[in-house]
């Protein structure tokens, strides 16, 4: 698991949004969500998000899961098991 291998902050923080990556795709291998579902997933967060008096529709929420899947993708990258152009979460917010 890659909450093992970052501080106990980032887990702190990418917890939440790691957790909502399991429950949509959790019996899945990480290189079979594609970029279309990573995108689908960024806007079911965002309009399901918690609506905040700072809010800006739900676009920071959006933000955030996607910094928060390219942490593991990384690390996926990083140990070989997939490769930079099967990075679902690489081209994502760009």
């Amino acid at each position: 698991m890659v909450a093992a291998a970052v501080t106990a902050g980032t887990s702190r923080v990418y917890g939440s949004y790691w957790d909502r990556a399991v429950q949509q795709w959790g019996q899945r291998r990480i290189d079979e969500p594609t970029p279309s579902e990573v995108r689908q997933l960024v806007e079911h967060v965002k309009a399901h998000g918690v609506a905040r008096r700072d809010a800006r529709g739900g676009r920071c929420a959006g933000e955030h899961l996607v910094a928060t899947l390219r942490c593991p993708y990384r690390h996926t990258e990083d140990d070989g098991f997939i490769e930079a152009a099967d990075n679902p979460a690489r081209t994502q917010g760009r």
